[in-house]
């Protein structure tokens, strides 16, 4: 049982670092599409709440495609 709380950290720990990391490449993305208040990169609670989205597969296409837009990556 003990390997199963390290797992949850590591994966929490994981989730953490990739937070930081989207805050410093995407702070400055403009606000639309998906992305909105609740939805962003510009702090860590919503930057992490979105990750985790992301990690369950709910909709993770149409962020990237927005912040794609927005870099002028056009698909």
């Amino acid at each position: 049982m003990p390997a199963m709380g390290s797992l949850g950290l590591l994966l929490i720990l994981l989730q953490f670092m990739f937070a930081v990391i989207g805050m410093q490449l995407f702070a400055f993305i403009m606000l639309e599409g998906e992305l909105n208040k609740h939805v962003n990169f510009q702090s860590f609670w919503p930057t992490f709440l979105l990750l985790m989205r992301c990690a369950t597969g709910e909709g993770w296409n149409t962020i990237m495609l927005d912040t794609a837009k927005e870099n002028g990556i056009l698909f």
